[in-house]
């Protein structure tokens, strides 16, 4: 499951940024998570956590926003939502599309105690 190793990796980046704003604890951290990055979130809330009990970040919680598929046409160059994965573009009908947002993961933000 990479969920773990996800998870594991928002641990080492939540404990740097506590450190780096000397930060007691962390209450919430905030994730946009792209519908096609293959993460499952409950898969992760599950991971992180399993990783965080009996951590400083036992109490942390995810707060987790799916980002939704947008798409660039480089025909006539309008930018667009991809609707039910059907990557054509509602403008002139082409498939000559760019992804341009969908596939991330990021760390949005913390809330620090």
């Amino acid at each position: 499951m990479h969920e773990m190793r996800i998870a594991k990796e928002i641990i080492e980046v939540t404990y740097r940024e506590m450190t780096a704003r000397q930060l007691s604890g962390i209450s919430e951290i905030g994730l946009k998570i792209g519908i096609l990055s293959g993460i499952s979130s409950e898969a992760l809330r599950f991971s992180f956590e399993a990783a965080t009990a009996e951590t400083p970040l036992s109490k942390a919680e995810l707060k987790i926003e799916l980002t939704p598929i947008r798409a660039s046409c480089n025909s006539c160059q309008n930018n667009f939502v991809v609707d039910d994965f059907v990557f054509i573009c509602p403008g002139c009908g082409s498939k000559d599309i760019d992804v341009i947002e969908g596939q991330e993961l990021s760390i949005a933000y913390f809330i620090g105690e």
